[in-house]
């Protein structure tokens, strides 16, 4: 069993929360998806799609006591200079980029921000370099592209840069640099 913001309570971990969820199912059924993000120079725990950072900074020392809950990490993050999603797996110690679920995109793209939507089920990456909303369906802890949407015009000559993107109840909305 995946779990993501269960876990989480208003930025807050709750070890009760994962421990009551432990007894039900039993550890060796638990993966402990952490999304994160970049918050200076560490990464964080994010949840609510990427949009809410929480206390919990990823170390060592995090991992190994997350560990006595759960018998394997998903660790997302996106990295711009490498082009790509990457997913991570943390088991027995050791963080390890997983590369059957990492996901690259067009070389130059520069990933810069990912959300998901409410249900979980689609993943909205903005591209800073190429201007560009990507798309992806998740499931299972696998993202598959299915749109990518211009952030400006095609004709547009002048300098831009994709910055920030957000869900709301309504609609998806993006933030561009001049």
């Amino acid at each position: 069993m995946i779990v993501t913001s269960y876990v989480f309570k208003d930025g807050v971990f709750h070890e009760e929360r994962l421990q009551k969820l432990v007894n039900a199912v039993g550890k060796e059924h638990v993966v402990l998806d952490l999304s994160c993000r970049r918050k200076d120079g560490e990464f964080y725990v994010v949840t609510d799609r990427w949009q809410k950072f929480t206390e919990l900074a990823l170390s060592h020392e995090v991992l190994n006591e997350l560990s006595q809950y759960c018998d394997e990490f998903l660790i997302h993050a996106v990295d711009l200079g490498a082009d790509k999603i990457v997913m991570y797996n943390y088991k027995d110690g050791v963080l390890k980029e997983n590369t059957d679920y990492t996901v690259n995109v067009v070389p130059g793209s520069g990933p810069r921000h990912l959300i998901f939507s409410q249900d979980g089920r689609f993943g909205y990456l903005i591209n800073e370099i190429a201007n560009k909303i990507m798309v992806f369906k998740y499931n299972e802890g696998r993202m598959s592209l299915i749109q990518a949407i211009h952030c400006v015009p095609r004709h547009f000559k002048g300098f831009n840069a994709a910055a920030a993107i957000h869900l709301t109840k309504n609609s998806l909305k993006q933030n561009l640099r001049p």
